[in-house]
């Protein structure tokens, strides 16, 4: 499939099969991947930004992050100790903290870990200081898809979370009723910041032979409202928020039937 990076360098890409079944990546890959992210639309190391969508993006995290603690209480019970990877601003470390975690958060862009320190939360730049360390529960929130050298992410976190220990992972679904809809526009694709992307199998299929086994899927319903919105606008719709909230509700019905959300968050024990 062709389509183009519709945010920041309006660059062309392919998304092609990985190797893997279920599982695609964007061709070709940048050497500097940094400057994909220089805009104030990517919102992920931001607290919301401004305007109608900043707005919208900051609501629907702040409704997200209860119910993300809520689905990982309901696997592990007792709270021990977690690591969020791509932490962002450091919302969900301070809100896991507030749950009775022990918490820590990794972020590599310097902006966002000052705005997170601005909020009491000292997140770490890289991997390398926690080296020594494990967990009880990792949490990558739309992160794994923007990973470049995906076997040694995976090798890591096998490493690093205890056994018994879970893995929450938020990913796109290619598979969806609008990423069949929007196809090159699909705002899900996001290339080339998401360089791989993984059907419900794919991923599956991805981290079995790192010792991890799927035990719960559960669908983002809020993404799909996103989703489709930054959608219509990439096709230059008229009233893209109104179209994309029925776009979207009509995606959430369908998956009623299918399971094919636009996005979906994966629980894995690490065996």
């Amino acid at each position: 499939m062709e389509t183009r990076d519709f945010m920041v360098s309006g660059e062309g890409f392919h998304v092609v099969p990985a190797g893997t079944e279920g599982v695609l990546c964007t061709r070709p890959c940048p050497e500097d991947l940094s400057r994909y992210y220089d805009s104030p639309d990517y919102l992920s190391h931001t607290d919301g930004g401004s305007g109608l969508l900043g707005w919208f993006y900051a609501r629907a995290r702040a409704l997200n992050l209860s119910r993300k603690l809520g689905g990982i209480a309901r696997v592990i019970p007792t709270q021990g100790r977690l690591l969020d990877l791509g932490a962002g601003t450091g919302a969900f470390v301070r809100k896991a903290r507030e749950k009775g975690f022990e918490a820590q958060g990794m972020e590599p862009n310097a902006e966002a870990r000052k705005q997170a320190l601005q909020k009491g939360v000292e997140l770490h730049p890289d991997l390398h200081t926690i080296a020594a360390q494990k967990f009880d529960v990792i949490t990558l929130w739309h992160v794994l898809e923007h990973i470049p050298d995906l076997e040694v992410q995976l090798n890591w976190l096998q490493a690093h979370l205890e056994p018994g220990g879970l893995l929450v992972l938020a990913l796109p679904n290619y598979q969806s009723w609008d990423a069949r809809h929007y196809a090159g526009h699909w705002a899900g694709y996001d290339v080339p910041r998401h360089l791989w992307h993984f059907s419900r199998q794919g991923i599956q299929n991805t981290l079995q032979p790192y010792g991890f086994t799927c035990t719960q899927i559960r669908p983002m319903w809020m993404d799909a409202f996103y989703v489709a919105w930054l959608s219509e606008r990439y096709r230059q719709k008229r009233f893209p928020m109104i179209r994309g909230f029925f776009k979207g509700m009509y995606s959430n019905g369908c998956a009623l039937f299918t399971g094919q959300y636009s996005a979906l968050t994966y629980y894995f024990r690490r065996y």
